[in-house]
């Protein structure tokens, strides 16, 4: 007898995805408020949806925005500029998405922990 596959639920997508949709919208608008205010009704309108704790994932949109909101262009461009570094923004955007890329996976792997009662 075949081993049934299982499918991946909207609610598996939503755990996944809500990180790094959260780190997105800090990354894009380099403002935790500014990407709360983008995403925030998304995620708990989501949430309330799929039957997720709608804390949970308060909690997930405002870290993630935050850290995300770190690495943002115009954050590192301005210390950049504060460091004397001209020409300097590359590598500090590509070191500050590296240590982003970890706190999302941290924050997924929390989330999902949290979300099976772990």
């Amino acid at each position: 007898m075949p081993a049934e596959q299982q499918r991946a639920t909207p609610r598996d997508v939503l755990r996944l995805a809500a990180p790094a949709l959260a780190g997105l919208s800090g990354f894009l608008t380099g403002s935790n408020a500014a990407g709360a205010a983008m995403l925030m009704p998304f995620q708990l309108r989501m949430a309330e949806q799929l039957g997720q704790d709608p804390l949970l994932l308060t909690a997930v949109q405002s870290a993630a925005a935050a850290a995300a909101s770190l690495a943002s262009p115009q954050r590192v461009v301005l210390a950049a500029a504060l460091l004397a570094l001209p020409g300097g923004e590359g590598p500090l955007v590509r070191a500050a998405l590296v240590v982003q890329v970890g706190i999302v996976g941290l924050l997924t792997l929390g989330t999902l922990a949290w979300s099976s009662g772990l």
